[in-house]
C-alpha cells in the first residue's frame, strides 16, 4: 500500500509504513479461516480457525511463515525507492512499483 500512496498521492512518507501482514496483524474471513492479509481470501486456502490452534497456526502455518519470509528477503536493500515503498506487497508482485535494479 506505501508504495501506491507513495506513487499516486501527495502523503508525507512519515506516514508510511511497511506491510504488516502475519507479523502484527491477520485476518479472519466470515467463514472462519485465518489469513495473514485480508486480500489473500480470494487466492489462498485459509486456515480453518479450530477451538486452540491460532496460536500454533500464526507461529508454525506454512502459509504465515511464507509471507513473513517474503518480507524479510524483498532483496529491496539498493533500491533507490526502498524508503518509500519499504518492500512492496509480500503476497502480489503487481502492487510493488519499484524494483531492486532501479
Amino acid at each position: 500500500m506505501a508504495s501506491g500512496l507513495a506513487t499516486f498521492t501527495n502523503v508525507s512518507s512519515v506516514f508510511f509504513d511497511g506491510c504488516e501482514s502475519g507479523r502484527f496483524s491477520m485476518f479472519i474471513s466470515e467463514d472462519m479461516k485465518m489469513y495473514p492479509c485480508s486480500f489473500m481470501v480470494i487466492d489462498y486456502e485459509g486456515i480453518k480457525i479450530a477451538e486452540d490452534n491460532i496460536l500454533a497456526e500464526w507461529r508454525n502455518s506454512q502459509l504465515f511463515k511464507h509471507v513473513r519470509n517474503t518480507i524479510k528477503n524483498n532483496h529491496c536493500e539498493d533500491c533507490r525507492h526502498v524508503n518509500v515503498c519499504l518492500g512492496g506487497c509480500p503476497i502480489f508482485k503487481e502492487i510493488k512499483l519499484c524494483s531492486a535494479t532501479d
